[in-house]
């Protein structure tokens, strides 16, 4: 856990540069509603789009079990609920993985001829993995930092560390 802990913090050594595309990773939707991680990383992308008016957002995520709609969809319309013009909204509404988030992302920056530069929203204890993950597929990543909540954090760094041991035992 510790090992985690120190790799994750290494994902947010520097601060995003002017003209990073935002990509807010996908999370869990109950039913239409963003679990708790995904409303913190919510959170993180509409402060930090705030803070960057000329900043493009990708948002990330599929439609799994027990989600109504995509995660990409509940993103983007917290985001707008919360001020964020919807023109500087992208979705990608095909992913069910990080990877998958990542690769389709780059997909839809490609094709706008958007910068590979990101600032990738995701949870502090995701930070190593997603970013380790963006440079493998040429992106040049920083991370933007989204507070977990405390009541479920034991389960995320468990499901991260068994991520982890994937991540570095698959190729692919």
């Amino acid at each position: 856990m510790t090992v985690c802990m120190a790799a994750g913090a290494s994902g947010a050594a520097a601060a995003p540069p002017e003209g990073a595309v935002v990509v807010v990773l996908g999370s869990k939707v109950n039913g239409s509603v963003p679990s708790a991680d995904l409303w913190a990383r919510i959170g993180a992308a509409s402060r930090y789009l705030k803070a960057h008016p000329g900043a493009v957002c990708v948002a990330c995520g599929g439609q799994g079990a027990g989600e109504s709609v995509p995660e990409a969809s509940a993103i983007r319309d917290a985001l707008v609920r919360d001020g964020v013009a919807p023109a500087r909204i992208l979705t990608e509404e095909a992913s069910a993985t990080t990877r998958e988030n990542l690769k389709n992302a780059l997909r839809v920056i490609d094709s706008r001829g958007l910068s590979r530069t990101l600032a990738v929203v995701t949870d502090e204890y995701h930070e190593f993995r997603a970013c380790s993950l963006a440079r493998s597929l040429g992106a040049r990543p920083c991370a933007v930092p989204a507070r977990t909540p405390w009541y479920i954090l034991s389960a995320c760094w468990a499901r991260e560390v068994l991520a982890l041991t994937k991540y570095f035992l698959v190729p692919g």
